[in-house]
C-alpha cells in the first residue's frame, strides 16, 4: 500500500522560525541577552549559596538589645547559621538592607541584626 498523498516534505514553521528568517540581527540580540541573563542568575545563585554555606556568624555582644528588639519582644531566632545567612540574603534582596547574623548568648539561637 502506498502512503497517503497528504504527506509532504514541507513542514510548518513556527513563529520564531519565521522571525529568525525575517530579523536575523534581532534574533542574535535576543539570544545574547538570554545568555547574559542566565549567566547573571547562575552567578548570583552561586554567590548566595557560597555566602550561606561559608559565612560563620560571630557571637553576639552581651547587651540587652542582642536578644530583644526595640519593642522589647524577643528577636526571631534561627536554629542554624545557614538559615540565618539565608535570611540575611533574602532581606538584602527584598529590603536592600545589609544585616549581620550573630549567635545570641541568651538563647543560643542565631539572630539577624542591623550592622551598627
Amino acid at each position: 500500500m502506498e502512503k497517503s498523498a497528504n504527506t509532504s516534505d514541507k513542514t510548518k514553521k513556527g513563529f520564531f522560525s519565521n522571525f529568525k528568517e525575517k530579523h536575523p540581527k534581532a534574533t542574535k540580540v535576543i539570544v545574547t541577552t538570554g545568555k547574559v541573563v542566565v549567566g547573571t542568575v547562575v552567578t548570583v545563585a552561586a554567590a548566595t549559596a557560597a555566602y550561606v554555606v561559608f559565612n560563620n556568624p560571630s557571637v553576639g555582644m552581651d547587651c540587652p538589645r542582642a536578644h530583644f528588639n526595640k519593642f522589647d519582644n524577643p528577636k526571631v531566632g534561627y536554629k542554624s547559621s545557614q538559615r540565618a545567612n539565608f535570611q540575611v540574603v533574602k532581606d538584602a534582596i527584598l529590603h536592600k538592607t545589609i544585616m549581620r547574623p550573630y549567635k545570641c548568648r541568651t538563647c543560643g539561637n542565631y539572630h539577624v541584626g542591623h550592622k551598627h
